[in-house]
């Protein structure tokens, strides 16, 4: 398949470093995760007009499609980043928070979640200083209690709320007039130019990007890597499978690149594991899959983006949102009923793969207009 990158007018020349207004971006930037590398890409292309502040837990993580440019600067991300971010929102005339799910439960070793916390220090700074914040594509996860109430003060100092999907507005509660509701950022995104796919062995290929289910045990992990093992040698017993990391930090070789290692035993010399170090290479490998089977929301998007089609197996409720809203439902499977469920997804995901790729353009379209406007919105703040 070649993906063709829409036409676009030229830009008009900017002007120079010292006379850029600042934004200041935040987000779970540089921690080599491929969906927040993403959107840092597609939100640093997008406001090359301006100054930009962005918190950084490391810029070695930095992808290389986001090159170092004199007028973007990197705020640490620590214990102590609070005090970075409030310096930098002093130089700042808008404040964005650049996608994710953002808001989450506060419990076990989340308890109290700083990431919450800093989050209404900073936009009450900014609303007193009287400087606009702004949401982009942004998710909750199922709140109550006193979770939800922080959650809920921290968006309502916001100017506007986008979110990127319907439950996660709905759990917020903000006024209409607040907040709007797209399919996620990353539908912007434009792929590298992709020759079409060729197996000059006809072997096929399968792409596998899976993550350790937080909040169980060990054992169930186990159980759900063997069933996923299994139905998958049965699906395709010739073929060579490629287990994406998406996510390449310290975390992802504590858990991630742990259950890869097992599901590699699993499947034997026919699979290999594939490390997550740029976008484009990232999506480029993932083009060559005949087939995608992935926990990672912005895997199953990179994949409907490249007409690759995927299996979604739903490790958080977002997998599911997902499919319902922007693919087919008969593609999500639950993990706790892979043995069972995933092997009828796969029997159809051919055929059911021309009426998604009919849907991922509607999400595209409909993505590149409401981002449009909320851009052009935002810049004139």
């Amino acid at each position: 398949m070649t993906h063709t990158p829409p036409a676009t007018s030229p830009k008009p020349p900017t002007p120079r470093a010292h006379t850029r207004a600042r934004i200041l971006l935040l987000g779970a930037y540089g921690r080599k995760n491929i969906g927040d590398d993403i959107f840092l890409k597609i939100l640093l292309d997008t406001f090359s007009e301006f100054a930009i502040d962005y918190n950084c837990w490391d810029t070695d993580n930095l992808p290389p499609e986001i090159a170092s440019q004199p007028h973007h600067r990197a705020v640490p991300t620590s214990a102590r980043s609070v005090f970075s971010v409030l310096r930098a929102l002093m130089q700042a005339r808008v404040v964005v928070y650049g996608g994710g799910e953002l808001w989450m439960r506060l419990d076990g070793t989340r308890y109290p979640n700083a990431s919450t916390l800093k989050m209404i220090i900073v936009n009450l700074a900014a609303r007193l200083l009287r400087k606009d914040v702004y949401y982009l594509s942004v998710g909750s996860e199922p709140l109550t209690g006193w979770s939800l109430l922080l959650a809920k003060t921290s968006a309502r100092l916001a100017t506007h709320v986008s979110f990127r999907d319907n439950e996660s507005a709905r759990i917020l509660g903000l006024p209409p007039e607040k907040t709007s509701v797209a399919p996620d950022i990353a539908f912007t995104y434009t792929p590298p130019l992709i020759d079409a796919r060729m197996h000059t062995d006809g072997t096929p290929v399968v792409g596998i990007s899976a993550v350790k289910l937080s909040n169980t045990q060990d054992s169930v992990n186990t159980k759900n890597i063997q069933d996923l093992a299994a139905v998958l040698k049965t699906s395709y017993p010739h073929a060579t499978f490629k287990l994406f990391l998406a996510m390449s930090d310290e975390r992802a070789h504590e858990s991630d690149l742990k259950l890869a290692q097992e599901l590699q035993q699993l499947l034997g010399s026919a699979a290999a594991i594939h490390s997550y170090h740029s976008i484009d290479t990232f999506v480029r490998e993932l083009s060559v899959c005949d087939v995608v089977v992935s926990y990672r929301l912005h895997v199953n998007i990179l994949a409907h983006l490249i007409g690759v089609p995927v299996v979604g197996i739903g490790y958080k409720p977002k997998i599911k949102k997902f499919f319902e809203a922007y693919s087919n439902p008969q593609l999500y499977c639950s993990p706790d009923r892979i043995s069972t469920d995933l092997q009828p997804a796969l029997a159809q995901v051919n055929a059911l793969n021309p009426s998604i790729r009919s849907s991922t353009e509607q999400a595209v379209t409909q993505a590149n207009a409401h981002y449009t406007n909320l851009y052009t919105t935002l810049k004139h703040s």
